[in-house]
């Protein structure tokens, strides 16, 4: 023990600086519960926890001793570096810094007051509840720690290790060491906050050989490392921990003696080797979903290494017969490759994604053929499915759903499709594909809708072409080729017993290309035969929609009904424009709506019947409403034909116009949109249908128009001047007020036009008086 009369005034000082750091967690101490590990994490914590701990003295003395020794060596080495990012110049000053002379001297004066002055704290402790409960653990823990100024590993704070430290961490995790020197090297990294250092590869060297070895628990502990360290390591370290990650499982697959699973038995994760591939391959999807949070902000050269590792590991060929291959177990976690999403999103990572894949075109191979020769068959037996295992039928349909997920992400981009050109060998190589696409959301999904709903494949292809359509100019003409709009119309012209759900998906995703002018005029010039007669497919589609309005009553059932909402809303998007109504009209559409409605009028029934959208209608496709009684389907259909001169005479010769109006202006009141794909907004058809003295008629006994003028008087009576002025304003009006009348006024004048001039007088002297 110390001698008291011994110490020097600077260590008194420390000495009485601690007692009051002591005295400031005294009522902590005192409590019955405390223990010496509770303790030792009250004072890691205390930064944390306490309110004035920078007003201790023994943080002022330490900072003092830290700005004396370092400052000077901290701003040089800024100096040095006076352009560079922050994120890359502390880790590097905090490195120099720590293998300085002054830091290492500074420690050691440090440490070898404080082993003084706890020798003497130790002597004059006399309270026996702090001395059985503070003294002896606090001497035991100090003594330890300020061995390394840098904290103890036994706390559970962080580390900073110098170079040398890294180093000879990376050399005691080699696998020649013996065992516990490694599982030293190991906790020692779980107690660092990694930062930049050029022994990363050596120390990844290290941690790879530790995830393979044979023992069980000290891998799952290389495991949890990798865990840990992702959240809280510089790019650097993320970097190397993911290719050591993925470099583990590209040995484990390339080594025939390894333990694999058999695909056709299917994976069973009672067993132990097969839940540690499970547990690896799901880290690895975690990381491969959050590692485009750290390519935004470090330098390119972290980027391409693992993304050419993750290439390297998915189009690995198997080396044993009906080997489960990594991009088996990676869409077990990612069934729709979104990790492909996110890494192809930014045009910056684009690049080196797919040049990585040029040079591993194995896994776009694997993926193409897999999506070819992918079949269900119609009847499945039946399988047991439980919650531990996944089966043979199970494993192949998730990398089918991988693969066709992953190529068609591929085909939005240009450089992708320049890839399938080029690995298919074919200048209509991706025509090739959007066939395959579209054939395969025919295959019947059998037993796999138990497995995942979101998974039919009638569901999601149909979403990944309708992403494909609207990414580009270039997309939409090569699906709107002959070949491909044939395999889309395929379920309309055989006329057999398809589901609904498929039925209206397609007519959703023709809907979205005709939408276009390139997949409008394609369908124009395309021959079908139907019924034994050639046509074109316009003409096609007016015929389907006739023979459906002829098949549908208000009693049909719920299914026909949706299926005729999807024709109608296919045959919407031809009657919009003049080109596609010169197909349209023959077929008397209009007539036979009013039919409908006319009887479902003359039967009084106006209980609206409950309408399930379209399954591939629900993403705002449609502009039906999902609790639409079927007439509103009807009329929501029929207001399109107000877009063009020609239909807006079709439907005054019909006798539409009035209940299109009162349906147009039932949806104003509600500020409800129209859909995505329709051309034309409400206020473009007012316009239109003003025009017509039947129309103007409608619109005012509607009280559309009597609306539209009290909402401009209510906002120039509200917000205008509160009394008339006699000079002009000074000061410029509110742009948003200007907005807002401007906006009330147009849609006024919209309708202001001919004989309706008197009516809207006499509307606004009635609503002045």
């Amino acid at each position: 023990m110390g001698d008291p009369s011994s110490i020097l005034p600077e260590q008194q000082e420390i000495m009485v600086a601690l007692k009051q750091l002591f005295t400031a967690v005294e009522t902590e101490v005192n409590k019955s519960t405390i223990t010496p590990q509770i303790f030792h994490d009250i004072l890691i914590h205390l930064e944390q926890t306490h309110d004035h701990f920078h007003k201790f003295e023994f943080v002022k003395i330490l900072q003092r001793k830290v700005d004396s020794a370092l400052s000077s060596i901290i701003e040089t080495e800024l100096n040095k570096r006076p352009n560079s990012d922050p994120l890359d110049v502390i880790p590097q000053v905090t490195e120099i810094v720590f293998s300085s002379t002054e830091f290492l001297n500074l420690q050691e004066s440090f440490c070898q007051s404080m082993q003084e002055v706890i020798d003497v704290m130790v002597e004059i402790y006399h309270d026996p509840v702090r001395w059985e409960i503070g003294t002896p653990y606090l001497k035991n823990k100090l003594n330890h720690s300020y061995d390394d100024l840098s904290s103890s590993s036994n706390q559970t704070g962080c580390l900073f290790f110098t170079s040398e430290q890294y180093l000879q961490i990376a050399k005691n995790l080699d696998p020649e060491m013996p065992k516990n020197i490694r599982k030293n090297a190991l906790n020692c990294l779980f107690k660092t906050a990694p930062g930049e250092c050029e022994h990363w590869p050596d120390i990844r060297q290290g941690i790879m050989e530790a995830l393979a070895d044979s023992d069980y628990n000290f891998a799952e502990e290389a495991l949890t490392l990798h865990a840990k360290l992702f959240n809280s390591g510089t790019s650097q370290s993320t970097s190397e921990l993911y290719i050591s990650l993925s470099g583990h499982l590209i040995k484990h697959f390339q080594d025939s003696s390894a333990y694999y699973v058999d695909v056709s038995a299917g994976v069973d994760t009672a067993i132990r080797e097969s839940r540690c591939l499970l547990r690896r391959f799901m880290l690895l999807s975690i990381f491969q979903h959050d590692i485009p949070g750290f390519w935004i902000r470090c330098p390119e050269r972290y980027m391409t290494v693992p993304i050419t590792q993750t290439m390297k590991l998915l189009s690995l060929s198997p080396v044993r017969e009906n080997m489960m291959l990594p991009v088996h177990f990676l869409s077990l976690y990612d069934h729709k490759a979104l990790w492909f999403r996110k890494w192809s999103h930014s045009c910056f990572t684009r690049k080196i994604v797919i040049e990585a894949m040029r040079e591993h075109v194995g896994i776009l191979r694997n993926a193409l053929e897999s999506i070819k020769s992918f079949v269900i068959p119609d009847v499945a037996p039946k399988d047991v499915y439980s919650s531990f295992t996944y089966s043979h039928k199970q494993i192949k349909f998730l990398e089918f759903v991988h693969s066709i997920s992953l190529v068609a992400y591929l085909v939005q981009y240009k450089m992708g499709r320049n890839l399938i050109r080029d690995v298919s060998g074919k200048d209509d190589g991706v025509s090739m594909v959007m066939r395959t696409l579209i054939c395969n959301m025919y295959v019947n999904n059998g037993i796999f809708s138990q497995f995942d709903t979101s998974l039919d494949p009638i569901y999601f292809i149909a979403q990944l072409i309708r992403e494909i359509v609207a990414s580009g100019e270039e997309c939409r003409s090569i699906i709107s080729e002959e070949e491909n709009l044939k395999a889309l119309l395929k379920p309309l012209l055989e006329n057999s017993s398809h589901s609904v759900s498929l039925v209206l998906a397609v007519c959703d995703i023709l809907a979205i290309i005709i939408s276009y002018s390139v997949g409008s005029n394609q369908l124009i010039k395309l021959k079908v035969t139907y019924n034994k007669v050639s046509m074109s497919g316009a003409s096609f589609i007016g015929l389907l929609c006739k023979e459906r309005l002829l098949a549908t009553t208000e009693t049909s059932p719920k299914q026909d009904k949706s299926i005729l909402a999807g024709v109608l809303f296919l045959a919407r998007q031809l009657y919009t424009h003049h080109h596609g109504l010169r197909y349209i009209e023959e077929y008397n559409i209009l007539s036979l709506i009013n039919t409908i409605l006319s009887q479902a009028a003359s039967e009084g029934d106006k209980t609206p019947q409950p309408h399930s959208p379209p399954l591939s209608l629900k993403d705002g496709a449609s502009s039906v409403e999902s609790e639409a009684c079927f007439e509103e389907i009807l009329i929501d259909n029929t207001l399109g034909f107000a877009s063009t001169p020609k239909g807006l005479m079709a439907l005054y010769e019909n006798d539409m116009l009035g209940p299109c109006i009162h349906y147009l202006y039932q949806r104003n009141k509600k500020k409800l949109q129209v859909s995505k794909t329709q051309k034309f907004g409400y206020g473009y058809m007012v316009s239109q249908i003003s025009g017509l003295p039947k129309a103007i008629l409608a619109l005012q006994d509607c009280g559309y128009i009597r609306q539209l003028s009290c909402n401009l008087w209510w906002l120039l009576e509200n917000n205008g001047p509160p009394s008339p002025v006699e000079v002009p304003v000074t000061q410029p009006p509110d742009p948003y007020f200007e907005g807002v009348v401007l906006k009330a006024t147009t849609s006024l004048l919209q309708v202001s036009i001919g004989p309706l001039f008197q009516s809207l007088i006499n509307s606004l002297t009635h609503y002045i008086v």
